[in-house]
């Protein structure tokens, strides 16, 4: 079926194509493909192993000594009680 504009597949008129398209397709290469799933396998392995440390304990938040409240690391005060951290 031809997509065709007014949001459905029957009724409107046919989508013309891009000007500048040839009527060939352009295939991503052999080494494009393996990279990208390299990406996709490195980045759900780095998002896995943050996931296991944090549900194991392993990543302690930042709290302030006076309140107790988180804060970020990079803080010198801390943004509730504005205690020197």
């Amino acid at each position: 079926m031809e997509r065709t504009r007014g949001g459905g597949r029957t009724g409107g008129s046919p989508v013309p194509p891009p000007d500048d398209y040839d009527g060939t397709y352009e295939a991503r290469s052999d080494v494009e493909l393996v990279l990208l799933v390299a990406m996709f396998v490195a980045a759900g392995a780095v998002a896995l192993s943050a996931l296991k440390r944090a549900l194991s304990g392993g990543i302690d938040p930042s709290r302030c000594p006076s309140c107790g409240e988180i804060v970020g690391r990079a803080y010198s005060n801390c943004r509730h009680c504005g205690a020197r951290l």
